[in-house]
């Protein structure tokens, strides 16, 4: 499993005091930007990135490319952990992601876990899961072996 974003390491101490983990890899985002995509994928990555810096809007593109290239180059599946405000629903550090970007980007709403004073909401990729295929996308058809000399 991999596990990245700003609050990885963090989260990985949280939970390794109730369980201990093993196969895990941490990586930091700029790990994640600096390396060339691994030979084979990982089969889950966890990403728990923080947008609450003054820069949010430089935050959120970061936080964006850091999603797409983990769901693109390094994971067959991806949970995405955005920590939310109960009282007003806007994520924490967070105000300008939302629902829609995690829609865009081929994500779906697992649950949202309560968390203290806020609510945890998981966001789930699942490549093998994207997108099934339509019935009419096979040979059956497309081919039309039956009219190949009908039109001579």
């Amino acid at each position: 499993m991999l596990v990245t974003g700003c609050l990885a390491a963090d989260l990985i101490k949280i939970i390794g005091e109730k369980q201990p983990l093993t196969n895990c890899i941490i990586k930091t985002p700029d790990e994640i930007f600096d390396q060339p995509a691994p030979s084979k994928k990982f089969s889950l990555a966890l990403v728990v990135h923080r947008f609450d810096s003054a820069d949010v809007e430089h935050k959120l593109v970061i936080g964006k490319h850091l999603l797409s290239r983990v769901r693109d180059m390094f994971a067959e599946r991806v949970l995405h952990l955005v920590l939310s405000d109960v009282v007003t629903g806007t994520s924490i550090g967070q105000s300008n992601w939302s629902l829609a970007d995690s829609l865009a980007m081929g994500f779906v709403e697992l649950c949202a876990i309560p968390f203290e004073s806020s609510h945890v909401t998981v966001y789930d990729f699942d490549i093998r899961c994207y997108k099934s295929e339509p019935d009419w996308l096979n040979a059956r058809h497309w081919a039309h072996p039956e009219r190949w000399n009908r039109d001579q």
